[in-house]
């Protein structure tokens, strides 16, 4: 149970965060969170909730290369390293999620060689799914960066 009480901890500091905002902006005659909360646009939900669908997937192909060699964490465990390692996130080239293979080495056991050659997998698939991306999106760019300089040369900029 001690997650649990981690958690509700957790609900009041996010509450005050949002009521300071929510002061913040309205005192400082900038946009009022509540107020864009309320123009939040339905595209942009729908995009959250595909963000969080590949988010969902990235875990559970996590999950099935460490199950590939050979190693079953605990699953909540296991989603709680892979989560905390997003705080090293702005660290240069992601080095610091090397920090997983060390909670994973502490927490359930698992050697540090195997969960770096599974850190190593996800670093390749994911390049090569932001290639894959790119190349497909290619053409668009073209055409987007053509576009952009007739618009230029014809001195009509036009910022949609």
């Amino acid at each position: 149970m001690r997650i649990n009480n981690s958690l509700f901890s957790i609900i009041p500091i996010f509450l005050l965060c949002l009521v300071f905002y929510n002061f913040l902006s309205s005192n400082l005659n900038s946009i009022n969170l509540f107020d864009l909360l309320q123009k939040f646009p339905s595209d942009i939900g729908i995009c959250l909730f595909l963000i969080l669908i590949a988010y969902i997937l990235r875990f559970f192909r996590w999950r099935f290369v460490l199950n590939y060699l050979g190693h079953n964490p605990p699953l909540f465990n296991n989603l709680l390293i892979w989560i905390s390692s997003f705080a090293f996130a702005a660290t240069p080239a992601r080095s610091g999620e090397l920090f997983r293979c060390v909670l994973l080495k502490k927490k359930c056991g698992i050697d540090k060689s195997s969960s770096f050659a599974a850190l190593i997998f996800e670093r390749i698939t994911d390049s090569t799914a932001l290639l894959l991306i790119f190349v497909i999106n290619l053409p668009l760019l073209i055409s987007w960066n053509k576009s952009l300089r007739l618009n230029i040369q014809s001195r009509e900029i036009y910022l949609i």
